[in-house]
């Protein structure tokens, strides 16, 4: 085995030569100021000096940041064999793929991408050969493909899709409801989910789905998850009203989910 994996993953890797000046010069890192945060732990004194860059909305690490991605940028530009690594690579990934149909309220639905696409597309099907049409283009949510798609569960009534989209590669999602015939969104909106698929009942009334409360303001990537709820949103209804169904106040960092079975 250890054989195989060895042969494997000499195919896989490339060679890269260096430029000579980028091997022998030194690179000239950002400094990262040393602060003064000291903490107690059973009688022990631990300093942290880089806590600052902890505070991730700060100007200051933006700023350091920033800096250090210009370095590595720079270096890698100088690389004689990215151009070509990358033009291989993408010959390599424009090819057709499909997903494995799957049947849900009625229709067939399926992903496709054509070869360099950010997202697959869902397209869905009345029958398994029939004609198809789409369901929903991920790459229409944003022009820069900084929103993607998180979550797809069309209801078992076929009526509608619930969808989410999550932006700038963070874990939070956004649900939204779309009406399979027409297109158009509901206005169902739901909000700070993370971790959890939505499970619709089967009159396709709502669905179930759990959250963590609203973090407060530029702190969403950084707050620790605590106080997860799962609750049952009815669709034509704001969030607000959704019906709280289950929560451990007991145990706040417990991670737990529902759905139903068929």
């Amino acid at each position: 085995m250890m054989r195989q994996l060895s042969a494997a993953f000499a195919v896989a890797t490339f060679a890269v030569s260096l430029p000579l000046g980028a091997q022998t010069a030194p690179l000239s890192y950002p400094v990262a100021q040393s602060g003064d945060v000291v903490d107690a732990y059973h009688g022990q004194r631990v300093a942290d000096p880089y806590r600052w860059l902890e505070d991730l909305n700060s100007p200051e690490t933006a700023a350091w940041v920033k800096a250090e991605n210009a370095v590595t940028m720079g270096y890698l530009a100088q690389l004689p064999n990215r151009e070509a690594i990358r033009k291989r690579i993408t010959e390599l990934w424009n090819y057709p793929k499909v997903s494995i149909p799957y049947f849900e309220g009625g229709r067939w639905y399926l992903s496709r991408n054509s070869g360099l696409q950010r997202q697959s597309v869902i397209f869905t099907r009345q029958t398994l050969l029939g004609r198809e049409r789409v369901a929903l283009d991920p790459n229409t949510l944003s022009p820069d493909g900084s929103v993607a798609l998180s979550g797809f569960a069309p209801s078992p009534d076929g009526r509608y899709v619930a969808f989410s989209q999550s932006e700038g590669g963070a874990d939070w999602a956004t649900y939204r409801v779309r009406s399979i015939a027409t297109g158009r969104e509901t206005g169902d909106t739901v909000r700070w989910i993370k971790f959890s698929r939505v499970s619709w009942t089967h009159d396709g009334r709502g669905f179930f789905y759990a959250r963590y409360p609203e973090p407060s303001a530029n702190t969403a990537l950084s707050t620790a998850l605590s106080g997860r709820q799962l609750f049952y949103h009815v669709l034509g209804t704001p969030q607000s009203r959704d019906h709280l169904v289950y929560e451990r106040k007991d145990d706040p960092a417990l991670f737990f989910g529902g759905s139903l079975d068929e």
